[in-house]
């Protein structure tokens, strides 16, 4: 049970350097201001403006829903563990280990968002592919 928790300890550790590096505190600030200037029903008279505004609140609600319900998924794991180690009556050893591998899992996609993201992340973009002079095999390929 002690490398379980060790391995959920560096886990807990990289979710707080994540936090840490994409600011998590100050989006929780600037969501507070949105959603403050969202309440004001003067804002609605600039549909556009009340529009770009509620869609930067969403994107930084999901982003900070998302590392803090890693951050207490972990926590609670690791409570688990704490419980499982000192009494001998339950084993819950299984069921953190398929967590632990969850909230791994989770945790690389997220590390995977942040290093990749981008000041064009919230633009749509439109990709074409053209085929060039690959023949037929390439032709197929682009339609697809």
């Amino acid at each position: 049970m002690d490398e379980l928790v060790k391995a959920l300890r560096a886990l807990q550790e990289r979710i707080v350097l994540f936090i840490a590096s994409v600011h998590l505190p100050a989006k929780e600030i600037r969501l507070k201001e949105l959603s403050a200037e969202l309440t004001d029903t003067d804002i609605w008279k600039d549909r556009a403006k009340a529009q770009r505004i509620a869609r930067e609140a969403s994107m930084l609600e999901k982003t900070i829903s998302a590392w803090r319900s890693l951050e207490k998924r972990t926590a609670d794991l690791l409570s688990f563990a704490a419980d499982d180690k000192t009494d001998q009556s339950v084993n819950f050893r299984v069921d953190i280990t398929s967590e632990l591998a969850k909230l791994e899992h989770e945790l690389s996609a997220r590390e995977l968002e942040v290093l990749l993201q981008g000041m064009y992340d919230e633009v749509p973009a439109i990709v074409t592919i053209y085929s060039g002079a690959g023949g037929v095999d390439a032709q197929d390929w682009a339609e697809m």
